[in-house]
């Protein structure tokens, strides 16, 4: 199976071979976005490069395994109600939530206990995102 893969400043092809073929097929029909592995190859008889998938996983499972800290970045404008009702959907978790809330004048990190863990799914993504922005929050790993 072959497809491209764009990062904006060129587009290169990508081949996945055998068994890995079948295993990769949803993954590359659903549009996600992946997170793939494996090696450069150049092909003589096509005069280009291709890239040999050798692993795909979606970034949501990587977020989803990986995340142990949700950091909020808020300010006099946050809803402290409309954030409790989004994270309320999506206890409980494995993710601990750190409000980082910051005035012209002061800034105070809050760290909330473990009643209020959260699953890190891309819905609590998307819910976050039409909330506060996307440049408002993150998920950490450390």
């Amino acid at each position: 199976r072959q497809f491209k893969i764009d990062d904006g400043s060129a587009i290169l092809e990508g081949i996945i071979f055998g068994e890995r073929r079948d295993n990769f097929r949803d993954l590359l029909n659903n549009n996600s976005l992946l997170f793939l592995r494996g090696r450069l190859r150049f092909d003589s008889f096509a005069d280009l490069w291709q890239f040999v998938v050798e692993d795909a996983v979606t970034i949501d499972s990587i977020i989803n395994k990986k995340a142990r800290t949700l950091l909020i970045k808020c300010d006099s404008e946050f809803n402290p109600e409309r954030l409790q009702k989004i994270l309320q959907v999506h206890t409980p978790g494995s993710c601990k939530i750190q409000l980082n809330y910051e005035t012209d004048i002061n800034s105070t990190k809050l760290k909330l206990g473990e009643e209020w863990t959260v699953s890190p799914t891309k819905e609590l993504r998307a819910d976050l995102t039409a909330e506060l922005g996307s440049h408002n929050f993150q998920f950490i790993s450390h």
